[in-house]
């Protein structure tokens, strides 16, 4: 039973599925949501019962054939049931769009859900800009996940994810390991006890992606965040 939201601040509704998921054939594996660990379900059974709210499809086997295009901040409320707010990317400065990015984070994590999306084409960006050559992908949202600071080249950066887990951007990105110190979430204090954990990554990788703040102005029409 998974909990999604018709507005914000609405009472959640619960949604019914199975884990029987649509599948590749041959070799039975993930056609859309997935982790990169097989063994774990829950994206592709959220990502489920996601289609069926959204399509009003009480069947346990609901089109995801429709669901293509959207608005990923609208998205982000059904999820989560949280207030939305939508910004441009025009009209400020890039360093201005990074500290909002950074408003919204513990430490270098974001810890309100955020998403940005790109023009439908180089065409319709105000300034020069190729998605082809920055290997960007037009038309397609990205997960905000944080942001970074180069002191070597005192540069400020946010870190995206493609949904795709692939396909990073080339130009004017960070290639140093990525660290950050968070809290140890109440759901694994059990386990793990209180306290901070550390991680780092290797970027770019796994779809995810430093990029320079005035190139992320240039190549994304808005981005937002529900709270």
């Amino acid at each position: 039973m998974i909990q999604l939201y018709s507005g914000s601040g609405s009472a959640p509704d619960d949604v019914e599925v199975t884990e029987l998921l649509p599948l590749t054939e041959p070799g039975d594996g993930y056609i859309y949501a997935r982790c990169v660990n097989p063994t774990e379900i829950w994206p592709a059974v959220y990502e489920k019962a996601w289609v069926k709210y959204v399509t009003k499809d009480t069947s346990d086997q609901p089109d995801y054939s429709v669901i293509g295009g959207g608005d990923p901040i609208a998205d982000l409320v059904t999820l989560t049931g949280m207030s939305p707010t939508w910004l441009s990317t025009q009209g400020v400065t890039p360093q201005a769009i990074w500290n909002n990015v950074r408003a919204h984070c513990d430490g270098s994590w974001t810890f309100d859900p955020m998403a940005a999306w790109t023009y439908p084409s180089a065409a319709a960006a105000p300034t020069p800009i190729n998605y082809a050559s920055a290997n960007l992908v037009a038309w397609h949202v990205y997960a905000i996940l944080c942001w970074l600071y180069d002191t070597s080249s005192q540069q400020e950066y946010i870190v995206l994810r493609n949904p795709w887990g692939n396909t990073e951007a080339t130009l004017n990105v960070d290639d140093a390991p990525w660290y950050s110190v968070e809290q140890i979430p109440s759901f694994l204090q059990e386990k793990y006890g209180e306290g901070n954990f550390a991680r780092s990554f290797n970027l770019p990788g796994y779809g995810v992606f430093a990029l320079r703040a005035d190139t992320f102005q240039q190549y994304f029409a808005g981005y937002g965040w529900v709270c």
